[in-house]
């Protein structure tokens, strides 16, 4: 997958990860056992600078949609807590104990952040390594509309703040979305049921995500006026409501 423009909550979610640099400052001067108008500058210049070293690549695998970024996040996490426990022990430390404790929460709250947003719908296409595109959800119709360009589309998931849709497939000649997927594109997306268009509901939004070759893309909806908010929450409850899913 590729990102075309990272939303803002998984930038935010991802620059959480920066924490970790007060965060060792702090721990320093817990286990030096520091006074305040004593504190050990260097060894906390050491200890935050490879926090930093260690959470800007982690933090632009979250921003550039890495799947596998939140199980590498779970893994730095996991060292640190462990190494804490064992020091904490060995210095017979109850405030680094204490300290550990609320690290624990602090990243177990980060990653559940993380890895929701990671899971959106308008940011995870579904697709397994091997599969080009997932299975489309039935009778769910798409039609995509930007600029001159219009796609007939079918659509993998959907929730009430974007979807994933991909293009129909055709023999004739190669469809593919690139030309709507670019950072700032506002594109419109009706939405409707095969045999129910009385039904279709219409939304702006904007690209999020790709998926190999353009065939497909994840689009987060944007600027959506209440009536269409409503008229979508009802489309999106009916979808469940016939076991669809998003």
């Amino acid at each position: 997958m590729k990102v075309v423009f990272a939303p803002a909550r998984l930038k935010i979610a991802g620059a959480l990860l920066l924490m970790a640099v007060p965060i060792a400052a702090l721990e320093t001067i817990l286990v030096t056992r520091a006074p305040w108008w004593r504190l050990p500058q260097r060894s906390m210049l050491i200890w935050s600078a490879s926090a930093l070293f260690l959470t800007l690549p982690l933090m632009a695998w979250v921003i550039q949609g890495r799947k596998w970024a939140v199980r590498a996040c779970a893994l730095f996490f996991s060292i640190w807590i462990f190494l804490n426990f064992v020091v904490s022990y060995r210095i017979h430390s109850g405030a680094l104990g204490f300290f550990n404790l609320a690290l624990c929460a602090f990243a177990a709250g980060l990653l559940v952040l993380i890895a929701r947003e990671m899971n959106r719908s308008f940011f995870d296409s579904g697709v397994q390594w091997f599969q080009r595109t997932p299975a489309p959800m039935p009778r769910v119709r798409c039609r995509l509309t930007s600029e001159d360009a219009q796609f007939d589309c079918r659509v993998g998931r959907i929730d009430r703040e974007g979807a994933f849709i991909f293009v129909r497939e055709s023999s004739a000649a190669p469809v593919n979305l690139r030309s709507v997927l670019r950072p700032g594109r506002r594109s419109e997306l009706a939405f409707s049921i095969a045999g129910e268009p009385a039904g279709e509901v219409r939304c702006t939004a904007l690209p999020r995500a790709s998926i190999e070759d353009g065939v497909g893309g994840g689009f987060q909806f944007d600027g959506l006026p209440a009536d269409t908010r409503k008229r979508l929450g009802d489309f999106i409850e009916r979808l469940r409501g016939e076991g669809y899913g998003s």
